[in-house]
């Protein structure tokens, strides 16, 4: 919990930064107007525009964030990928995300979490072999995701199953399918065959 609570952290700064760099945008405006069907060529020099205080605010920030950026979190031995219908680093963060909500679900009826699937678009980049930095973290899922967990019926998991056959493959933790012809088969969940009674948490 302290490493997610650091994140959302350094998400709340990255934030900040750039909103004190939009706020201080100096207010834009036209010193002649053009009329409708009119057309003029305007020369933009980048370094004419700079406006040091919005610099001096930010640099602290900008700083802080690059030094917190490149703290190693850990160290990968081998290069990890994103790409379909399954790869490493897929399989790595649909794993953790399972282990992860599994710790934290703790559910009245006293059911599990059965499986665990992940959108393959939600990861942004790979990871390279040797130090992870927390920038990495961020440049492979720059979004704020959240980890959700649903009860589907025999049938609405079945036609999730067909949805990861048709889109190539995502990553899924837990579960195991083969794709044929565009659809899902010889599916286990938790190397058993799919209940049609059951409902299960995904």
């Amino acid at each position: 919990m302290t490493d997610i609570r650091r994140l959302l952290k350094f998400r709340a700064l990255h934030f900040l930064v750039f909103f004190i760099a939009l706020v201080s945008l100096p207010a834009c405006s036209l010193k002649n107007p053009l009329k409708k069907g009119e057309k003029e060529n305007i020369e933009i020099n980048q370094s004419s525009r700079t406006d040091s205080s919005v610099i001096s605010v930010v640099a602290p920030y900008k700083a802080e964030l690059e030094l917190k950026m490149s703290e190693v979190l850990n160290v990968s031995e081998q290069e990890m990928i994103v790409g379909r219908p399954e790869s490493n680093l897929g399989d790595f963060v649909a794993d953790l995300s399972f282990k992860v909500a599994s710790d934290l679900y703790h559910p009245i009826d006293g059911d599990s979490i059965d499986f665990c699937l992940f959108s393959v678009g939600g990861l942004r980049n790979s990871i390279a072999k040797g130090p992870i930095t927390l920038g990495n973290v961020f440049e492979l899922m720059p979004f704020e995701n959240e980890l959700m967990v649903i009860s589907l019926s025999y049938e609405q998991t079945m036609d999730l199953f067909d949805y990861v056959a048709r889109s190539g493959g995502e990553p899924i933790s837990h579960a195991r399918l083969k794709i044929k012809d565009g659809m899902a088969s010889d599916i286990l969940i938790k190397n058993e065959m799919p209940d049609s009674s059951r409902i299960y948490k995904v």
